[in-house]
């Protein structure tokens, strides 16, 4: 999937600017039944705040599940949560900052519809709807003008949950070349050379 950048960006600005493919196919089928199977749970439910709270549990459960091929296991410490995750990727530039931007989009209307008993719809009671409209035209580049709120922020959900979870392949290699032989015998040298 390409990507409207910034305009202070470029694609090589970052360690990754597409998903690998799993190297295994049953691999990325159980990964797209699973995130599948919750979206239609999801999306079955007619209250927004419902929505968005449980669709954004599985956006956290993808940051934290692709960052623990990072780790290489359990996340623990200040990295166990995926808001903490989402700003250590940014900040190493390991995934397009569209992708954390739509994050923390997504996040923000999350805490809105938390913490505001009176907010009920995505229509009529969020402020947010040209940053949303913004964020799935950019991300997900589908200029559709008679596009429901509730169906982009919807599809947000989906293709950050999806983006995040493939990713993890992406950080599952970085981690074997950085653990591997060659890797360490490369930094060693170039390490006592420079003594």
């Amino acid at each position: 999937m390409t990507r409207n950048l910034d305009k202070s960006e470029n694609v090589n600005d970052f360690i990754f600017n597409k998903v690998f493919q799993p190297v295994h196919d049953h691999e990325f089928k159980s990964l797209i039944d699973h995130v599948s199977g919750n979206i239609e749970h999801i999306k079955g439910f007619e209250d927004d705040r419902i929505l968005i709270i449980q669709g954004f549990l599985l956006v956290e459960e993808s940051v934290s599940k692709s960052c623990s091929k990072l780790f290489k296991g359990e996340i623990r410490g200040i990295f166990n949560k995926p808001i903490h995750l989402i700003s250590l990727l940014s900040s190493m530039k390991l995934v397009p900052s569209e992708l954390t931007d739509s994050f923390f989009l997504l996040r923000k209307i999350r805490n809105d519809f938390s913490h505001n008993i009176n907010m009920k719809s995505f229509e009529s009671d969020f402020e947010g709807k040209g940053q949303v409209t913004r964020t799935y035209n950019n991300f997900i580049k589908k200029e559709e003008k008679f596009v429901s709120l509730r169906k982009m922020i919807e599809s947000l959900l989906v293709v950050v949950s999806m983006e995040f979870y493939g990713y993890g392949s992406n950080f599952e290699y970085l981690t074997d070349l950085l653990h591997s032989e060659e890797f360490e015998r490369k930094i060693s040298n170039k390490y006592i050379r420079s003594i």
